[in-house]
């Protein structure tokens, strides 16, 4: 309540939450994963395996993050988001070893 740019929700699926967000800010969350999926400007404050290809956090100033997520080229984010997942999934999942579950 102390925030008037934040509001606080239970009971709320993450993709409806990612869908209608501007920006996903995180620590280090699979939040931060699922936004890159959905392709929203994802900004880290921690450490995460993802954030090699989203915006860094700095907590001194606010609103230079912000400016920075209003002046990204979303088009070179999207691309940046899509190289680190074809990589991220051909390094970490053998798909030879994957066997379907009916």
């Amino acid at each position: 309540s102390k925030f008037k740019n934040a509001i606080w929700v239970d009971q709320c699926s993450v993709h409806d939450a990612i869908e209608g967000a501007k920006a996903i800010y995180t620590v280090n969350s699979g939040v931060g994963m699922e936004a890159i999926l959905h392709e929203k400007p994802v900004v880290v404050f921690g450490e995460a395996e993802y954030d090699c290809v989203t915006e860094r956090g700095n907590l001194k100033n606010m609103d230079e993050v912000w400016r920075s997520i209003k002046n990204m080229d979303l088009d070179a984010m999207k691309d940046r988001y899509r190289k680190f997942v074809d990589f991220f999934v051909n390094y970490c999942v053998d798909s030879k070893s994957v066997r379907i579950v009916s």
